[in-house]
């Protein structure tokens, strides 16, 4: 539960985000982007009436530093536990593209909702196991919102995606899968393709005693630092745009 002063500092909080994005020099379209009604995030009303949430000022803010590292609108996005959608949200109302969102269970069935009833024109594959690709690739290929677990990532051909995306999650994981993530990303980033990264700037996996700080990430030698920050509203983490050499 929710008393009245979490409330209240959630709402304060919000539209301090929100704020600090208007004076920003932000495409213009993110700030038309409203909360949609689908989805849990909660939404709070500004000045013209318009829906915002922390989720959808964090997105525009995430959105808008790896837009800008990058020269031409990715094709192809790739997004390793995007949880319910929220970053999905932003990249397809302001870009023609396909979405792959691959996650485990229940969260990509949470994310296959949200998006495909968002965004009820496009083109779905939804999640169904299968161990070779080319008995799915035709469908695939075909759409525009696709959804896989991780272990599907195998079956992808390389050099197929132009963006790949991970945010707060790859540092919830030990410095095996990391490294096999980011491998599976440089395996399927074309040529001069970009990866977005926010994660913690130290990480504690107090299960596994294992303790991970941002040197630890093993960034393959071929990609190149575009930008690398502390995000706005989260001075624990760093974001980079990292780019594969062409």
């Amino acid at each position: 539960s929710v008393n009245w002063i979490q409330t209240r500092i959630y709402h304060f909080l919000t539209l301090a985000m929100r704020e600090r994005t208007t004076n920003i020099k932000l495409d213009h379209r993110l700030l038309d982007l409203e909360e949609p009604a689908e989805g849990g995030a909660i939404p709070v009303r500004i000045g013209n009436g318009a829906k915002t949430s922390a989720d959808l000022c964090n997105s525009i803010l995430e959105y808008h530093i790896a837009s800008a590292a990058i020269v031409h609108p990715p094709n192809v996005i790739l997004e390793l536990g995007g949880g319910y959608g929220r970053t999905a949200f932003v990249w397809l109302s302001l870009n023609k593209c396909k979405y792959i969102m691959v996650d485990i269970a229940p969260a990509l069935w949470v994310a296959e909702r949200y998006l495909s009833s968002i965004f009820k024109g496009k083109n779905v594959f939804r999640w169904r196991p299968f161990v070779n690709f080319a008995d799915v690739q035709q469908e695939f290929e075909k759409a525009e919102l696709c959804f896989l677990t991780p272990n599907q990532l195998d079956y992808l051909p390389e050099g197929s995606v132009n963006l790949g995306i991970n945010i707060s999650s790859l540092h919830e994981m030990t410095i095996d899968k990391i490294n096999y993530f980011i491998t599976q990303f440089d395996r399927l980033l074309a040529p001069a393709g970009h990866f977005y990264l926010k994660a913690w700037k130290r990480s504690i996996l107090p299960v596994d005693n294992v303790v991970i700080d941002r040197a630890d990430y093993p960034i393959p030698a071929d990609w190149g630092v575009i930008i690398e920050r502390t995000p706005e509203f989260q001075p624990m983490f760093f974001e980079a745009v990292f780019q594969k050499k062409g």
